[in-house]
């Protein structure tokens, strides 16, 4: 094995005699030191006089070589190649003859500083972070920006093998977001998110580099809004998301401007939030419409409430993987009464783990005969789901994923009501009814007399059996 030793000459600005004298908790007095195997960084905190030279000798098992700083050299990096050894010393000569020369030995992050007296915490203090020495027996968090702007501090004296949060990301970039940290600048090792919880089991500098994504990301606007201004494109000026629509029949998502369309004369209303890059709803015709941005994605607000509600006459609706809905908290009425649609797909990512209330989600969707909802469904967080799955008067049956459950949910009244077609219901474990702490008036009013049940919960069980008097499946 080999090993590399990087020589870096540092100048400190002022004279030697002022750096003479003083308390200094690093240094150890001496000039030579012992190092063992490794890649390291030999330091000099202090400048030669004219004519004069720094000159560290460095010995290894079969290998004697010098490494010499230049008169005044600013800073620089001399690589070499030596044999292997843990007992490898390095020698610093005093080219001034002055008293007090000092080294200390940092064996985490591998560097020698030789220096006179204080020169040494000096030296510390005036580069800055990477040249602290951290206690084996503590860590520090040191945030990089990373091609970033902006200023955060160090977290210091962590205790090793016990739980820390990180800091709020502070760091900015213009025309990028924030991504994750990552314990190397090119993203290629381990990567923690913001605030993230992690535990440190070495002492010494984590260094954390902030990790970037282009911003080409397109906001839509709240989902009452959107729903307003796509009515108002249809009808004339709609003040209101509760209007019936009776003219839109095509709502299609596409990232391509479709035949037909010219994003110039074409009647068109641009429904992102303000500042974002525009996401617009072309009129293709009376009754067909296209969403349309030149972004990669479209991500929700916080409201996605409303926002195809009451589009009767819809036939046709795509929501592509490209809609990100992970940060919304509130879908009431999503897709309230779509009278008109017999089809209705949810991507495989149509992530609803933020989300508080599902309130009449999918309520009165009259003509669809099934619902098929992706694993990524996630109601855990969810408090309403009054009305969710109610008037789906062609619905036939209804297999509610395994991420579905109601650990949070409090409000579940006339959740299946009026399903009258309805042959059978699969609930997953975690859908449980505790009617202490949950308000469920009319949860299974008016649904088929004849359809079975499907779920473990003894609760379910008994009001869907004993109160309503249905059969069960298992």
């Amino acid at each position: 094995m080999q090993k590399k030793i990087f020589a870096v000459f540092a100048v400190i600005s002022g004279i030697i005699a002022g750096l003479l004298g003083g308390s200094n908790t690093y240094a150890t007095s001496g000039n030579t030191a012992t190092i063992s195997d490794g890649n390291w960084n030999i330091c000099v905190s202090a400048t030669s006089y004219a004519g004069s030279s720094f000159v560290a000798t460095v010995s290894g098992t079969g290998f004697d070589t010098q490494l010499v700083f230049d008169d005044f050299e600013t800073e620089g990096c001399k690589e070499i190649t030596l044999a292997t050894g843990n007992d490898n010393t390095v020698t610093m000569n005093n080219p001034m003859g002055i008293s007090g020369m000092s080294y200390e030995v940092d064996s985490v992050n591998n560097k020698v500083i030789f220096g006179y007296g204080a020169s040494v915490k000096k030296f510390f203090n005036t580069f800055g972070l990477s040249n602290k020495i951290i206690p084996a027996s503590l860590a520090q968090i040191h945030f990089d920006a990373n091609g970033g702007s902006g200023t955060m501090l160090d977290m210091d004296n962590l205790s090793l093998n016990a739980s820390v949060t990180l800091s709020s990301v502070a760091f900015t970039r213009t025309d990028y977001r924030f991504d994750s940290w990552n314990t190397k600048a090119d993203g290629s090792g381990v990567s923690y998110s913001d605030e993230d919880t992690l535990t440190l089991t070495q002492g010494g500098v984590l260094t954390l580099y902030a990790q970037w994504e282009y911003d080409n990301r397109a906001i839509l606007d709240f989902g009452p809004y959107v729903n307003m201004a796509i009515k108002t494109l249809a009808n004339g000026e709609v003040t209101s998301a509760y209007a019936r629509d009776s003219k839109v029949r095509s709502l299609q998502f596409t990232k391509t401007i479709p035949t037909g369309v010219d994003p110039n004369t074409t009647p068109k209303v641009n429904i992102a939030a303000a500042g974002a890059i525009p996401i617009y709803v072309y009129q293709a015709t009376a009754e067909d419409y296209y969403i349309y941005t030149e972004a990669d994605k479209i991500y929700a607000d916080y409201d996605v409430s409303y926002l195809f509600n009451a589009f009767e006459a819809l036939v046709s609706l795509n929501i592509p993987d490209w809609f990100d809905v992970s940060s919304a908290t509130t879908m009431e009425r999503m897709f309230y009464d779509l009278s008109g649609m017999t089809i209705l797909g949810l991507p495989n990512n149509f992530d609803t783990s933020n989300v508080t209330d599902m309130r009449q989600m999918f309520s009165g969707c009259v003509a669809l005969p099934q619902l098929v909802l992706p694993e990524s469904f996630d109601t855990s967080n969810v408090q309403s789901m009054n009305g969710m799955f109610s008037y789906l008067q062609a619905l036939t049956s209804l297999h509610l994923p395994n991420s579905f459950n109601t650990n949070s949910a409090t409000m579940l009244a006339s959740m299946f009501e009026e399903l009258p077609v309805l042959t059978e219901l699969v609930l997953p474990d975690d859908f449980k009814i505790d009617t202490s702490t949950m308000y469920i008036f009319g949860i299974f009013n008016y649904v088929n007399y004849t359809a079975k049940l499907y779920a473990t919960d003894l609760g379910v069980r008994s009001i869907w059996a004993n109160d309503y008097g249905y059969p069960l499946g298992n």
